[in-house]
Parts: C-alpha cells; structure tokens; sequence
C-alpha cells in the first residue's frame, strides 16, 4: 500500500500534497501565509504590519516570521491583533526579485483548537492596505496578477507580485504577456519572492504564475498583488494596494459590483481564457484573451458577467475625486478582488479595521432578493442600512451597511458575497468579507439531528459524511481517534457535479458517527481509487480530517407571569452559549414558529400554553428543545369604541361612550386625550382645532388593562373676509371678491338668492344683477360649522344730464335734474361759466344745481358742467343752459 496524507482544502488545482490538516471550503482554516510587502512611507512614517485574527469559537493562533514568534488565545467573537516585527517581514525596495528566505508570515493555529480567520493590514500615516487571507488548504498552482497602472509619483511606487512557498522545493514560472518568462526556486516553505518590474509604467495585471509542471506539479504557493503607492484619476492622494490572489479555479462567471458607499469606482474584468465575452449590466463590453482586461468607471450597482471564467477588482479613488460627482470624498486608492455569485457563503465572522484613524466603516451585500430577510448582522437585523435590487436584475439585492464593531458574524439561509471597507483622511482599506471557494476535495458533515450540511458538527448528534473527490472510489474505510469501530464502505455510492470544467465525486457514508467530546477530532479514511488518471497519486490513499465538534448551547428564556388572554406578550431569550455565539432561535408557541431572539406572542384564551425553545450556534449546533409551561388565567378586556365624527370647534359638549364586550369587572375606566374628561365629556372648544387623539383604558378587577384610541378632528370656523359693499355698471359685472381662511377641500359654499349670479356654489362667483341686490354667503366645513356674510351690489345707472333748466319759479325745471346721479354717492359735480370760473361744486349731489351762485341769481346763458362719477366711470362734461 502507498500511504499519502490528504486534507479537505478551501481551493486545490492540480495534485495532493501531505499535510497534516483536514479543512472544509471556506476562508476559516487552521493554516495561513501571508506577507508584508514593499511599502511607500508618507515621509518619515514607516509602515507597520498586523495580523488580525478572529473566530466563532474560542481558540489560540501562534504567528512567526524569522525570528518572531508569538501565541495569544483567540476569544470567539472577537479580534485577536500580533504586530508583526518590521525588521524579520518587511521586503524593502531593495529585496525585490531576490529570493528572500524565510520571510513569510506564517499563521498556525493550535493543535486541537477551532478554525480561524485572518487578516493581514500594512498601515502608516496616510497609507494603508488591507487583505483577506486564504488559508493554505485555499491555495493554488495558477494565478493572474491584478495591479493598477502606476501615475508618475515616487521613485520606487511600482507594481508588486510576491509569491510565498507554501511548500519545500516549489518551482514558480512568471509568465508575461510578452512571452517573456523567469523560473523562481523556492526552496524552503516560507521563502518568498517580490517581482517588482524596472519601471513604474508597467502594470502586472495579466502577468500569469504557476507552479512548474515538470517539477513542481504537486506544490502549492500563496500569491500577492498590488502597489508600493499609486493615486488612482486624480493623483494628489496615495495609498498602497494589496490583496491576496485567487487561484484560477476559484474565478466565476457571474459578480455583482457595488460601489464604495456615496463613491464612484472602477472595475477591471480580467480573463483567463481566449475568447472571452465578457458583459456589463448585459450589455457586452467586448472579447478578452488570456491575461487581458477590460477597465470600467461605475457608479451605481452592476452586475458583470462572461462566459468563461473572469476575475474583477473594485478600486477605490483619490481622496479629491472619489465620490459619486467626482467631488472630494473622504478616503484613498483601495483595491478589493471581489467573489463570484458561484463562490458565495452562509456564514462567516469578520474583520473590520479602525487602523488608521479610519472614520467610517461598512460592509456591502450582494445576494438573492428573495433571500434578505434572512441576513443578519451579528444575530440582528442590519439597521444602518437600506436593501436595494440591482438595476439590471432585481432577483438581486444589495445593501451598504455602516458598522462599528471590529468583529462582525455575518449570516443568511442563502449564499451572499460581501466585501468590508474603511475611510479615513487619505485613509483607505477593503478586502472580501468571506467566502467559499472551488475545491476538488472536501469533507462535509451531515448533521441527522438538524438535517443540515456543514463543515463542523455537534456533540451528541448522529452524523454522516460526505466526501467530495476528483476520483471514483472503489471503498472508503474510516477510522476515528477515541478508539470506536471503524465503518467500512465496501461500495461508496456517488453523485457527480461539475465545477469550472471540472467533474467530482461525491460519496456520502451513513457512518451514523456521534462524537461524545467537543474540540477537533482526527476522522481518519482510507480510500482506494478505481481510476485513478493523477500524476501524484495512485492505488490506496489514506486520508485525514480534522473535524470541529462544538458543544450545545444550553437554552432558557423568561416565563412571563401575570397574563392576559389577549394581550402581547415579550419573551426574552436567556440562553447560554458555549464556544461560540447563539446565532439562530426557534421558539415554538403551541404550533406557532418565531425565529427572533426576543419575540413576541398573543395568547388567544385562557388555557395552560407549552413553550418551546430550541437555539443555534454560529456553527449550526441545535440544542435539545426547553419547554415550559405558561398558564394563562385572565382575559384582555375587549373594547367596543366606535369612530368619532369630526365636530365643530363652537359645537356643544359631546358624551363620547366605549364598552367592554367580555362583560368583565372593571376596576377603572377611564378617557384621556385633549378636551376630554376622566368619564368622556368632550368640549371641542377646550380641545381646539386640529386631530386629537381620545384614549379610552379599562382596568378589569383582575388587573388586565387594555387601551383603544380613536381620533377627531375639530373644525376651526371659517373666516370671512368679504367688501360689504360693491359696485357694478348697469348691465356689467364683477367676482365677488370673497376670501375665507385656510381654504380646503372640506369647505362648501352657498350664495343667496342665486339671482344675477353665475354660480352660487363657488366662493368667487361673477355678479351681474339688473338690479341692487343684498347676497349673503353661506360656508360649511362638511355640511356643518356654519358662518354667513352679505354683500351688497349696487347698480349703477346711466348719467344723463339736461343740458338746460329754467330757474324762473314756476315749479317747472327750476332745478338742475341729473338722472341717475343719486347711484354716485361720491359724485363731484362741477358747473363754470364762460369765463373758467366755478360757479357751483357738490361732492355728492344732494342740493341739485339752483341757478344761484352766492345766493345771487346767474345771467342766462351758456354754461359748462363736469360730473366726475368716480367708481371706475370716466368724467362726463357738456355744456349746460340757464333760460327763462
């Protein structure tokens, strides 16, 4: 038998290697490589380096670096950091395209203890990068470079591409677009090597590095990407830029792009393949070939897509042009190499930084509309922010969440992509928030107890596997580390699934295994091939897993007292966790499921009610289930209390009336609200006008109380403003020029008599009565709150003086007789001789003209009138003859 030692890996290529970690397909791992790479200061401020790292369950992580060595406990929930000595990790300018030994980061967690995830962050004043990394399950053999083209700024700002061997005797090619090619030997796990290109102008986006086929076709390596400094569109602001790449075959197809909050961005779509279409919002953006890329600016959600495999990078901008218009925006360059919808994920604890000096942080979001409802943000409903479907496909959604916290447990019931990201005063950071990724070979768990698939299981609880291989198997036999027996699989049956070109095998063994202590367990297998087609491997494997068993949490909650049938009822969950965070309740109220932590609840009657609470950890453990018994003795008063009409504020008191329909005892009832007495005596002028709100309590003897609130609105009486009195000409017309205040909808209006009117049911209607006529006006507010005005019209006739009279004393025409005169109250009547001079002025023509002038009788003769009517009537002038 040839033995060999595999392990579930998040990410794996091409070949097994031996490895003493078994891990499921997710960032969380138990291993990590990572590095800190040549970084431009802001003056004299040198770059620091930390490795942060968090966990849903307690554990311990050691890192080391040359001679750095350092352990520290990793409390579940919360974010552990270790400053990595600058001396033993930083690659100067200098070191570029030298091997440098021993110079990777290297992040192991604690035999025996939980998963972990990691994060790298090189921050300086005004400079700051951060990444996700990948666990060393995750890494590959194929990787593209992704950079940004480098502005004219510093002597050694430049393009980077670090590669860390993960492996002894690891053989990288770096494979140009040019053609050109170099062969770095890596000859220890740990060496690394940073290609950094002579010129600034030279991007290494599209540069391709694998492992040598010839000798290294089973090794492994970790790769890097990024910028000593580079400003990106506008260039007075800098940053570096880093991400941990992904290997090939964790590229998708399909992503969805949101933007860096209240942020414009630009997007690049690298592809893999020749002859790849490549598609934004649907609309095709053009053909790539291997290594090219396609470079976009966006500013509203996107989703990109291909059909073959792309890899895309969101950029952040310049702090002076960063956002949405182009204006300043607080923040610096950042580039983040986003997950594909096909490598989404359910749960996952993250990171987020407040180095350095970071103001604002989030987390965006892509996932299903349909599935929203289900994420939550550490247990809770996300507050700070706002769901929004994706323009060009609203099955999608999106949200932009603000966050506070360092660490975060994201989690939905559907696959969601998520990236984490900080602003500051020329400060910037962004990285994946998580995620799965491709694997040919993982161990999954199936949980019998709470029929779910995970990548750790619980104490207690009947559990199968389900191995996924690149190979058919003929027989699996496993073994475990507490001494029980061992299942034989003497014919392992399989389902067959194809990932990015690739078919696998998945076996599912009904080992019914229940593991009795929690804490990591080796489970140990041994499978022979039928076919085996790999250059690595051949005849029988054996194959060893370490699987996570968590303890259950223990549930409780509060067991109201005091009860009213009727009334809702808040319960509080009390449960205790135990390793790691409670994350997911189902309480069960006599055959009605909730599944918030506190909910609430309506007893209908009086009865004896079982409740019961089952919760979960963030690792999907069940509990047992808890009942209780709560008894339920009283009853909610039921009360009638009709809807008020609305009244008017000069109306009298009203005696407003609610009942109880139980026909229950009433300690108390009583009405509250304004205007209102204790026993419900309503007086609208005491209220005033406007809606109030009138609250009617009943306190039954037993204690219950229950509330009902009803409205009413209390009309304010209409003001009228009117003239009372108008003029019109004999056969004109004039509106009416009436006014009330606060004009609605709910007014009415009524004039009397109709006569010479338009339309008597408007409140300016057009007047042209034959005759004087008093009108009244009549405004209601909905038929009531009466009020009335009157508006006289007067008619004003036609004036037609004489154009002579004879003052003689006959009684005859002995006065000047003006028809109509008498309508012009106002009237100036004017009589001059031959000569200009006045000889008779009467404002108003009550004394008519006499033929006297101071008492004196006038000579016959010609004379000259102007009658100035006023009224809107022009001067009528003639002349006037005295005869006898």
């Amino acid at each position: 038998m040839k033995n060999f030692y595999f392990f579930i890996v998040l990410l794996f290529v091409a070949g097994f290697v031996p490895k003493a970690v078994a891990q499921n397909i997710s960032n969380e791992g138990l291993e990590f490589w990572t590095v800190f790479p040549t970084h431009d200061p802001n003056g004299s401020s040198l770059a620091t380096m930390n490795v942060n790292v968090t966990s849903k369950s307690n554990s311990e992580v050691t890192v080391t670096c040359g001679t750095y060595r350092e352990t520290k406990p990793i409390p579940a929930n919360t974010v552990v950091t270790f400053l990595v000595t600058r001396s033993a990790s930083y690659i100067d300018y200098a070191d570029g395209n030298k091997v440098l030994t021993n110079r990777g980061i290297h992040i192991t967690v604690t035999p025996g203890k939980p998963k972990v995830v990691a994060y790298s962050h090189v921050f300086a004043s005004a400079r700051s990068a951060a990444t996700l990394i990948l666990p060393y399950d995750a890494l590959g053999q194929k990787y593209f470079s992704m950079n940004y083209t480098q502005d004219i700024g510093l002597i050694t700002a430049r393009n980077f591409l670090v590669l860390v061997a993960a492996e002894d005797k690891t053989d990288v090619i770096i494979r140009e677009p040019n053609g050109t090619t170099q062969t770095v030997k890596l000859l220890k796990a740990g060496d690394v090597y940073e290609y950094i290109p002579s010129s600034y102008t030279v991007d290494l986006t599209g540069v391709y590095v694998e492992a040598d086929p010839n000798t290294s076709s089973c090794k492994r390596f970790a790769a890097f990407s990024g910028s000593t400094s580079v400003g990106i569109v506008c260039t007075n602001g800098r940053d570096p830029l880093l991400q941990q790449l992904y290997s090939v075959n964790s590229w998708g197809k399909i992503y969805g792009v949101v933007p860096f909050i209240n942020r414009r961005c630009i997007i690049r779509v690298l592809a893999q393949e020749d002859n790849t279409a490549v598609s934004l919002n649907g609309t095709a953006m053009g053909i790539l070939n291997k290594g090219q890329f396609i470079e976009r600016e966006i500013t509203s959600s996107t989703i990109v897509a291909a059909d073959k495999l792309i890899c895309v990078a969101e950029y952040s901008l310049s702090q002076n042009c960063s956002s949405s218009t182009g204006q300043l925006q607080i923040g610096d360059p950042e580039m983040v190499l986003l997950n594909p919808i096909e490598f989404n994920i359910k749960d996952i604890t993250v990171f987020s930084s407040n180095n350095f000096r970071i103001l604002e942080k989030y987390i965006n979001v892509f996932m299903k509309t349909a599935k929203t409802s289900t994420f939550r943000v550490n247990g809770s409903i996300p507050t700070n922010g706002t769901w929004l479907p994706m323009p060009s496909d609203p099955s999608y959604s999106y949200i932009q969440i603000q966050v506070y916290e360092e660490s975060l447990n994201l989690r939905a019931d559907d696959g969601f992509n998520a990236i984490a990201y900080g602003f500051g005063q020329t400060e910037s950071y962004a990285y994946s928030a998580g995620t799965n990724l491709a694997s040919s070979q993982f161990l999954e768990l199936v949980n019998n107890f709470s029929n779910s698939i995970n990548s750790t299981t619980c104490i207690g609880q009947e559990t199968d596997f389900k191995l996924t291989f690149p190979y058919l198997l003929s027989k699996i036999t496993w073994k475990y580390d507490d001494g029980s027996p061992s299942y034989v699989d003497n014919n392992p049956v399989y389902t067959t699934s194809v990932v990015n070109g690739q078919t696998l095998y998945s076996y599912t063994s009904p080992v019914h295994k229940i593991f009795t202590r929690t804490g990591i367990s080796t489970v140990s297998a041994t499978a022979v091939l039928a076919n085996n087609t790999s250059s690595c491997i051949n005849g029988e494997l054996d194959l060893s897993f370490t699987v996570e068993v968590n303890a259950l949490a223990a549930p409780d909650f509060n067991l109201p007292t005091d009860i009213c049938a009727g009334a809702e009822i808040k319960f509080t969950d009390l449960s205790a966790a135990s390793g790691s965070a409670i994350t997911q309740w189902k309480w069960d109220f006599d055959g009605t499921i909730k599944t918030e932590k506190d909910p609430t609840f309506i007893f209908p009657t009086a009865k004896t009610y079982k409740i019961k609470l089952s919760v979960a950890n963030a690792s999907g453990c069940w509990s047992d289930i808890l009942t209780k018994d709560l008894i339920v003795k009283k009853y909610l008063p039921v009360l009638v209390f009709n809807a008020l009409e609305p009244i008017c504020i000069n109306a009298p008191k009203k005696q407003f009336t609610a009942n109880e329909t139980l026909g229950l005892n009433a300690a108390e009832k009583v009405f509250s609200g304004d205007g209102v007495t204790a026993n419900g005596l309503f007086d609208p002028a005491v209220a005033g006008a406007g809606i109030h709100k009138i609250t009617y309590t009943f306190t039954s003897v037993d204690g219950c109380v229950n509330t009902v609130t009803r409205d009413i609105e209390v009309y304010a009486l209409p003001k009228i403003i009117v003239e009372p009195e108008i003029y019109i000409l004999s056969g004109g017309h004039k509106t009416m020029p009436a006014t009330i205040s606060n004009p609605s909808a709910k007014h009415k209006y009524k004039w009397t008599p109709a006569t010479g009117l338009d339309k008597d049911d408007i409140l300016n209607p057009v007047a042209s009565p034959e005759k004087d006529t008093e009108y009244t006006l009549s405004v209601t507010v909905d038929g009531m709150c009466e009020v009335t005005a009157k508006v006289l019209v007067k008619v004003l006739g036609e004036i037609n003086p004489p154009n002579s009279f004879s003052p003689n004393g006959d009684g005859i025409n002995d006065v000047w007789n003006i028809k109509s005169i008498d309508s012009y109250p106002e009237a100036l009547v004017q009589v001059f001789n031959r000569n200009g001079q006045k000889v008779f002025s009467s404002v108003g023509y009550t004394a008519p003209f006499d033929g006297t002038y101071h008492g004196e009788r006038l000579p016959v003769g010609v004379y000259y009138y102007v009658i100035t009517p006023k009224n809107g009537r022009k001067a009528i002038t003639g002349p006037l003859t005295i005869i006898k």
